[in-house]
């Protein structure tokens, strides 16, 4: 994504001493406080983006809330980023950031947002219906909920792919430009996405600033944005999934695969199993129980065989006592046997 630089700029006049300039500064700041006023007129008071993320690959969703405040001079940007525990059920963290940037800097962006109308924008996406559906792996769906004096207006956006972006574009220019709302925003507050976690380490600092908001996202805030129009009545709101939130998380889950019996096998070279991407993004665990032939000249493990385990985490524990190898000489009895546990063990709440 290229990054869109904003400047604050600030512009001074030099007027000429005396009665004239007075009035001419006198005039300039009418000029200013009209310009400022028609800004505010054009953009919304208040408003936040639902942001619904989807993927095919782990942790398959995840939830922004970007949250916009403007005042006459200042605007104020909260991201609150949601999401599911990667390889854990049924636990989230919530992480948050904000920062105060110049109004104008969100009134250019914004101008406009109070004249768009939801049933424009349902219309446009209607005539917008793509002449062949695409295959979805990644997208994001949003919802745009918009105080604009005494009324509130909510646009919901379907998957891009849904639309034929091309024909919204040519009839409907202003409604296609709502799909880059979001992003421009993130541009010009933050320079990008500053939430964005690739899952390795946990982003402890974040977590805690999201502590101040936990009450409000329960409190149902945000739900408007995240609902959809053809919902049942007894689908449970957005907020529900904070069920789910148990605290700052500081530990990424533990993934392994080993063997039980590791210590007591006499062993002078040890491999543990690699767990399986697709297993772990199933939440699939358990033990895997196999049979092997110890060759007696080299101490290398051959003739390994499975009796017990799940199919999508077998071939893992074969490969891994495949490259045993056990101290020479062997004792009498040497081991024929082995249990790799394949364990995801989430932090504890």
């Amino acid at each position: 994504m290229k990054l869109r630089r904003w400047r604050w700029i600030l512009a001074a006049t030099l007027g000429t001493l005396g009665a004239a300039s007075g009035q001419a500064q006198h005039l300039k700041q009418e000029d200013d406080s009209a310009t400022k006023a028609s800004a505010l007129d054009s953009s919304p008071r208040s408003f936040y983006i639902a942001i619904h993320a989807v993927s095919d690959a782990s942790p398959f969703w995840f939830d922004y809330v970007l949250d916009v405040w403007i005042a006459s001079d200042a605007a104020r940007i909260r991201l609150i980023r949601v999401a599911p525990v990667n390889m854990c059920r049924d636990r989230i963290t919530v992480s948050a950031t904000q920062k105060t940037i110049p109004a104008e800097s969100v009134n250019r962006l914004t101008k406009g947002l109070c004249s768009i109308r939801s049933q424009q924008v349902e219309r446009a996406i209607a005539e917008a219906k793509p002449d062949n559906m695409q295959v979805v792996f990644d997208s994001t769906s949003f919802g745009i909920v918009e105080n604009c004096s005494q009324r509130e207006e909510i646009i919901r956006l379907p998957l891009p792919e849904t639309i034929d972006e091309e024909k919204m574009r040519r009839a409907h220019p202003d409604i296609a430009n709502l799909y880059h709302l979001a992003s421009s925003l993130l541009d010009v507050a933050f320079h990008g996405n500053p939430l964005a976690s690739d899952y390795h380490e946990p982003d402890v600092e974040p977590q805690r600033a999201a502590e101040l908001f936990i009450a409000e996202l329960r409190s149902g805030a945000f739900d408007k944005g995240f609902s959809k129009s053809d919902a049942s009545p007894a689908s449970p709101p957005w907020s529900a999934v904070f069920e789910y939130y148990h605290g700052v998380l500081a530990t990424q889950p533990r993934v392994k695969g080993d063997a039980q019996d590791k210590d007591a096998l006499g062993l002078d070279h040890y491999v543990s199993a690699v767990y399986p991407a697709l297993a772990r993004q199933a939440q699939i665990s358990g033990d895997v129980r196999l049979t092997f032939h110890v060759n007696p000249s080299t101490g290398n493990v051959d003739d390994v065989g499975v009796s017990e385990g799940h199919p999508m985490l077998r071939q893992a524990a074969i490969e891994a006592v495949q490259q045993w190898r056990f101290k020479l000489p062997l004792c009498d009895t040497p081991p024929t046997a082995t249990t790799i546990r394949f364990d995801l063990s989430c932090p504890a709440p």
